[in-house]
């Protein structure tokens, strides 16, 4: 574009078959922006007219990488597209690599592989439109639109549906329940660093449901939530949840504007505590069903420091339940009570944390 910097290629190998001045071209070409092979295969009707700068039919596919991406539909020099996009990535950082990007170091089903459809718009103004959108991220699959400005850092508004989401790549939990919960015990909390740099990647909205989503130690149902991101501030707003027989709503911040921090307010109604201890810490002789709430807030650039900063309060509150292998009643009688079962009308205590420790002082168990 006049006025932008010059991009020059070397190497670059191009088949022009123009036998008509008003008819088609067929345009075979191989650059090397990053050393490797980038073939591009296109044909563009009217080749005279667009390269006055009209509107023609086109198709076009690049291969690099092992991976492709092909368009079919109209466009101008001046940047004006609009056509079917379809994107194949076996190894998505291999694509990128090779047509001069950075990787991205993708988790599997979050990307190292893709596969995507959609109806493209895009202006020469460089505003992007995403449509009937169908991506396949090597295991979790999402349907949607999107509109996104490419001036500056993206601008996103989007609306995202998925299944059945499965994020134990990205938690690292491999699925296994209650692994965060004993890797922390046996090892201590992680001091490796996190790169929160992603978050200035992007500004926008993007509002997400989805049938489950399975986070490694936490097994969630039907979710729906907005994603809000603004200069590095990114807020996941839990609008509703379904998980542990109850539902679960509220919010979790990740600021990296000056320094990594979290925080959020957690709300959760009828849950049930039997599956929700196995998960979280392989308890599982306390059953019942309650209420609770917790608010939070940490910073610092490892799990361990967050865990260390943590400070905030919260309540629980459960009605009937059951404890087994502890039967209360007779261990106050004469002393010995393992095994059978204690039965509870209640339960209720609130809680502070400061530095990382909670504290109670009101537990009242009936």
């Amino acid at each position: 574009a006049e006025g932008s910097d010059l991009v020059s290629y070397s190497g670059v190998d191009l088949d022009l078959d123009w036998p008509e001045r008003l008819g088609a071209a067929d345009i075979r070409a191989t650059l090397r922006p990053a050393g490797q092979e980038v073939k591009v295969v296109a044909t563009i009707d009217g080749f005279a007219g667009f390269i006055a700068g009209q509107i023609q039919n086109l198709t076009a596919e690049i291969g690099a990488g092992g991976g492709t991406m092909s368009l079919v539909g109209r466009a101008n020099t001046a940047g004006d597209v609009a056509g079917a996009l379809a994107l194949n990535l076996p190894k998505t950082d291999g694509f990128l690599t090779a047509i001069g990007m950075s990787a991205l170091d993708l988790p599997s089903k979050l990307g190292a592989s893709a596969k995507m459809n959609t109806d493209l718009t895009m202006t020469s103004d460089r505003r992007l439109s995403l449509r009937n959108l169908a991506v396949d991220l090597g295991g979790n699959t999402l349907k949607g639109a999107a509109d996104i400005s490419l001036n500056g850092v993206p601008q996103i508004n989007g609306q995202l549906n998925g299944g059945a989401l499965d994020l134990t790549s990205a938690t690292g939990e491999g699925g296994s329940a209650g692994g965060g919960y004993s890797d922390a015990v046996n090892s201590g909390w992680s001091k490796d660093r996190i790169d929160a740099s992603g978050l200035a990647a992007f500004n926008g909205e993007i509002g997400l449901k989805a049938t489950s989503i399975d986070l490694g130690s936490f097994k969630l149902g039907a979710t729906r939530a907005l994603i809000t991101n603004e200069n590095s501030r990114i807020v996941f707003e839990l609008r509703e949840v379904q998980a542990y027989q109850g539902t679960v709503s509220g919010q979790f911040v990740m600021n990296n504007r000056n320094g990594l921090s979290v925080g959020g307010k957690i709300f959760a109604q009828s849950i049930a505590m039997n599956p929700l201890l196995a998960d979280a810490a392989g308890i599982t002789r306390f059953s019942g069903a309650g209420d609770a709430e917790v608010s939070f807030l940490a910073s610092g650039n490892s799990v361990q420091a967050i865990m260390n900063t943590m400070s905030g309060k919260g309540a629980i509150q459960l009605g009937s339940g059951t404890i087994q292998g502890l039967d209360l009643n007779t261990l106050m009688g004469n002393g010995k009570g393992a095994g059978g079962t204690t039965v509870f009308d209640s339960l209720g205590a609130t809680f502070d944390m400061k530095d990382g420790n909670l504290r109670n002082d009101d537990l009242l168990f009936v």
